[in-house]
């Protein structure tokens, strides 16, 4: 059973930081890239990184501290046809990323130019260089772990003794979705539609190992396309 303090951290990751991320971190990062500042993507990519493993850190804390096992927060792997469920989905993200890695080696000059403007909204955030695109994978991968940790696993945990895990789930999917409203609400949507899906795999499974690799394999993907687009591309326009 969840204790007050439970539901203070959720209360403090979920709402209290990102209203911090949104109206005091994320504007700041937005208006140095605007500004040209060398490496305000490296330094914003590390912040992430190292501010969502602390987060995990105290979740961490708090479910040993109370006795609570791998198991409860569902990361002991299941058995019979949820380990094969779980296990054709990881190939699948892992296969899918390869093949995007290939077609994206093979794209021609003229036609990542012609791309740029499909992915212009998010070319402030995205890598730009070698040393973005090492820090942005360290980045996706962290959110895929942390991410799922904290609204799949953790957070779902907590509210499923009051609304069940598919309720717990779909708070979890609707906080994700808003703790992305500062890419727009465009992002925030994209967030939640994918916050849908990898709750979907982990009701289906009763793993948060598959949700964690599509997760992460969906966030490197997109900063590969990212950096292959925008790598030695002129400043956008602010």
């Amino acid at each position: 059973m969840p204790t007050i303090v439970d539901v203070a951290y959720i209360i403090l990751f979920a709402v209290v930081l990102t209203l911090f991320e949104h109206f005091v971190w994320f504007p700041r990062f937005r208006s140095e890239v605007a500004a040209g500042a060398p490496g305000a993507r490296v330094r914003a990519y590390r912040r992430a990184t190292l501010g969502q493993w602390l987060v995990v850190a105290g979740a961490g804390v708090i479910w040993i501290a109370n006795g609570r096992t791998a198991s409860d927060l569902r990361l002991a792997a299941p058995t019979g046809w949820r380990l094969l469920v779980s296990a054709i989905i990881s190939v699948a993200a892992i296969a899918f990323v390869v093949v995007q890695l290939v077609s994206l080696a093979r794209t021609t000059p003229a036609g990542l130019e012609a791309a740029r403007p499909k992915l212009q909204m998010y070319e402030f955030i995205l890598p730009h260089t070698d040393l973005d695109l090492r820090w942005f994978t360290a980045l996706s991968f962290t959110a895929g772990f942390c991410e799922e940790f904290l609204y799949r696993g953790y957070l779902a945990w907590v509210l499923h003794w009051w609304i069940g895990w598919t309720g717990g789930v779909a708070v979890g999917v609707a906080l994700f979705g808003v703790a992305h409203l500062y890419q727009g609400k465009v992002g925030a949507v994209r967030a939640t539609l994918a916050g849908v899906v990898m709750g979907a795999i982990f009701l289906t499974t009763q793993w948060l190992v598959p949700a964690i690799i599509l997760h992460a394999l969906i966030d490197f993907g997109s900063g590969a396309v990212g950096h292959a687009v925008f790598r030695g591309a002129p400043p956008a326009e602010s």
